[in-house]
C-alpha cells in the first residue's frame, strides 16, 4: 500500500511539473505575442503616417505641375504690358493658343471651355 501511495505522489509530482512547465511556456508564447502585436501597431503607426506623407507630397507635385503649366501657358500668350496680347511665343494662332489655355487646369479653375475661349479670341 505504500509503495502504491508513493507511486501515486510521483505521479502527480510529473504532473505537477508538466503543467507548470507548458504554463511557463505558454506565458512566454503571450508575452511574444504582445510584443508582436505592441510592434505591428507600431507598424501599422509608420505606414499611415508615410502614406500621409505621399499623399501630400503626390498633391504638392500635382500643384507645381499646374503651376508651371499655368506660367507656360501665360508666357504663351504674352502680357498687354509688352504690346504681345494674345500672340503665342511659337507663332501659332491666337486660338490655338486660347484653347490650349482653356485647357489647363490652372489651379483646378476655368472660367470658360476651351471653345468659348477660342470663339471669343
Amino acid at each position: 500500500m505504500q509503495a502504491a501511495y508513493v507511486k501515486s505522489v510521483d505521479r502527480c509530482h510529473e504532473l505537477q511539473a508538466h503543467a507548470t512547465a507548458r504554463i511557463e511556456m505558454e506565458d512566454g508564447a503571450e508575452e511574444q505575442l504582445q510584443e508582436a502585436l505592441g510592434r505591428l501597431a507600431e507598424l501599422v503607426r509608420e505606414r499611415d503616417a508615410l502614406w500621409s506623407r505621399v499623399q501630400r507630397c503626390e498633391a504638392d507635385a500635382a500643384r507645381s505641375v499646374r503651376s508651371a503649366q499655368c506660367t507656360e501657358a501665360a508666357r504663351d500668350f504674352g502680357s498687354e504690358s509688352d504690346g504681345h496680347r494674345f500672340v503665342p511665343s511659337d507663332g501659332g494662332s491666337a486660338a490655338e493658343a486660347a484653347i490650349s489655355i482653356a485647357s489647363t487646369p490652372c489651379g483646378g479653375v476655368t472660367s470658360q471651355s476651351g471653345s468659348d475661349v477660342a470663339r471669343d479670341a
